[in-house]
């Protein structure tokens, strides 16, 4: 008899054990884990990294265009009020609707901003002195014109790359179709981007002195002067404005870079998308962008709301040329629409 009663209880208790597990399992399919094997820096991109002056306009162009009588200026008049004065609103829609033609932006901001080779006196990379314009290339953000280290070619990062409205500037040094999930191809060059580090220390980092251009400041985009710095993914779009770290002129700088790698088992792809809530990159289309990866998919989704809550895009929203760019009288909805995500 107490054998028997003894084989009940743990008949009973097996069961409920297993039967907790099960419904754990089914709750929870997905196990975090660290795993006894190190990752080598060397299989790891350096991060790109954006630099942005806070001042959008140069104190000598923005004063000789407002000074000037010519009426093929009055465009840039009302452009250099559009980025400077959030206050000063006319009543007339035609003058506020002036941004609607995006190459005629991208030209004013290029001519308006603190071009790379000006803003970048001095650049290193694995302690080698290199030519800044090897290294960097301009870009426009949400912060306007910025200089960018170690972003891919274009042709790597967009669906569909000579439609969208981006700068056409030159790479150097060849890219590589490198993905978070697929990593680099075989016998890639060590130099290619995206670029590897070589090692840790600040010795095998990157270097840069930049020049402020004190005087030249004219309206800033924060309330005092400086720069903004972000570290993103090289295959994604920066988002300066939101996550960038301000850094203040006459200063010298370092940022410490600690990767946290996370990667999943093939066996992953069998669960069931609602459990594990992630996607592999090649479950999700992106309309814009060839690699999905959730900040990929974010702008996106602001830039298709903004669309269809305003009519128009942010200038440095993904977009193509067709895309009517918002104007200052959209400014409030566009605002409103990405407050509403």
């Amino acid at each position: 008899m107490f054998w028997f009663m003894a084989f009940v209880l743990a008949g009973g208790a097996s069961f409920f054990f297993i039967s907790n597990l099960f419904i754990k399992f089914d709750v929870m399919p997905v196990i975090m884990s660290l795993t006894p094997q190190s990752s080598t820096i060397k299989d790891i991109p350096f991060p790109s990294i954006t630099i942005c002056n806070m001042n959008s306009m140069r104190k000598t162009e923005a004063e000789r265009i407002l000074n000037s009588n010519f009426e093929e200026n009055d465009v840039d008049q009302k452009l250099i009020h559009d980025f400077c004065d959030s206050t000063n609103i006319t009543q007339n829609p035609e003058d506020q609707n002036i941004t609607a033609d995006w190459e005629y932006i991208k030209k004013f901001m290029v001519k308006m901003s603190q071009p790379c080779h000006e803003m970048l006196v001095l650049c290193k990379w694995h302690d080698e002195p290199l030519s800044c314009t090897d290294l960097f290339n301009p870009s426009l953000t949400d912060e306007g014109m910025c200089c960018v280290f170690n972003r891919l070619n274009r042709d790597l990062i967009f669906q569909n790359p000579r439609d969208v409205s981006d700068l056409n500037v030159t790479f150097p040094i060849d890219s590589v179709d490198w993905s978070p999930q697929r990593g680099y191809p075989e016998n890639t060059p060590a130099d290619n981007l995206p670029r590897r580090p070589r090692g840790s220390g600040r010795h095998l980092g990157l270097t840069v002195v930049v020049d402020t251009e004190i005087d030249e400041y004219f309206c800033s985009s924060e309330n005092g002067k400086g720069f903004k710095v972000l570290l993103n993914n090289p295959i994604e779009t920066p988002k300066v404005s939101s996550f960038g770290i301000s850094v203040a002129p006459g200063h010298e700088t370092k940022m410490v870079i600690i990767p946290h790698i996370m990667t999943a088992t093939p066996q992953l792809a069998n669960v069931d998308l609602s459990k594990r809530q992630c996607f592999f990159e090649t479950e999700r289309q992106l309309l814009f962008y060839r690699t999905y990866t959730q900040r990929g998919c974010t702008l996106e989704c602001e830039a298709n709301f903004t669309l269809a809550f305003c009519g128009c895009v942010q200038y440095y929203m993904p977009k193509n040329k067709e895309t009517r760019i918002c104007g200052r009288i959209d400014r409030k909805c566009a605002l409103n629409a990405q407050s509403e995500l």
